[in-house]
């Protein structure tokens, strides 16, 4: 009678394992798309950007964003199912840009798209996790010294782009700033210019139509639409010749640091300056550097 009993049990325990076995045959995993299912990753890439980015971020931002899909991630990484993409072919990708910028643009589009992609359930695992961290350290800007000033002011002698050299010293505009400048901008009425900011939404701003911009304007031309009709192109090459012509190493934004700092050494309040820059905070003004030269200034007199 015992017999038959454990026979019965064994019998129904045996049941039970050919149920479970069963189901777990039949449950769905999470494992990772076919290649059929996966998109392709730089179809994928593509979606993010028109999609996602581009309606957030200006298309300067963008530019630079495709500049590091067509340059520095397309020539390492060929087309394939975005499930395939291994965490060595990224690091591959980053280790070949040159520039520290570039190479941070490139490893924040890797993580960007494949945390969505993991989000969005397109891949099931995101090798992008496995990257460390990439440091981008920024040059701080200098205001280029008196004297050095000087030697620059000199070297515009015979300058045909002397008034652009001279507006960006005496409105403190950003390079982009000034070669967007419209005469009908100036507002003589009213003495202000009307900036079109090229960088955030709070540099759009006035600044005031001092007397020394006021003539420099006047002897210009009013040919076109645009006060300076110069690419960026232009500028930039102009610049490198002007610089050693001169002999005083800084760069094209250093003028608009130049701009702040002899604001502030003539008094004006850190808060008017940050306005007339473009600055959301005054706080900004000041970690810029702009005011190093007043800072160098008060430990001299204290020192010496």
């Amino acid at each position: 009678m015992n017999d038959t009993r454990i026979l019965d049990a064994v019998k129904l325990m045996d049941s039970k394992l050919d149920r479970i076995i069963s189901l777990l045959e039949h449950t769905p995993t999470t494992a990772a798309p076919t290649v059929s299912e996966s998109p392709m990753l730089y179809d994928y890439l593509e979606q993010w950007l028109t999609e996602v980015k581009a309606p957030k971020i200006k298309p300067k931002s963008l530019a630079i964003l495709r500049s590091g899909v067509d340059r520095y991630i397309k020539p390492v990484i060929p087309d394939k199912p975005i499930h395939t993409v291994r965490t060595s072919e990224m690091l591959h990708a980053i280790d070949g840009v040159p520039y520290s910028y570039m190479r941070q643009v490139v490893y924040s589009i890797f993580r960007a798209v494949f945390k969505r992609a993991y989000q969005y359930d397109v891949i099931a695992d995101n090798p992008a996790d496995k990257l460390d961290f990439v440091y981008h350290r920024r040059k701080k800007g200098r205001a280029i010294t008196h004297d050095e000033q000087d030697a620059f002011v000199k070297a515009l002698d015979d300058e045909p782009t002397r008034p652009l050299w001279l507006f960006y010293l005496l409105s403190g505009c950003r390079c982009q700033e000034a070669l967007t400048l419209q005469w009908q901008d100036i507002d003589d009425v009213n003495g202000r210019i009307y900036i079109r900011g090229t960088k955030t939404p709070t540099s759009t701003r006035y600044i005031p139509l001092f007397p020394q911009l006021a003539a420099l304007l006047s002897e210009l031309p009013h040919d076109g639409e645009t006060v300076f009709p110069y690419t960026l192109r232009q500028v930039r090459t102009t610049f490198d010749r002007l610089r050693r012509k001169c002999g005083v190493q800084f760069r094209i934004h250093d003028l608009r640091h130049t701009y702040a700092t002899r604001c502030l050494e003539s008094g004006i309040a850190t808060k008017t300056v940050a306005k007339w820059l473009g600055h959301k905070r005054t706080a900004t003004t000041v970690n810029n550097q702009y005011g190093h030269t007043i800072i160098n200034n008060i430990i001299k007199a204290v020192i010496f």
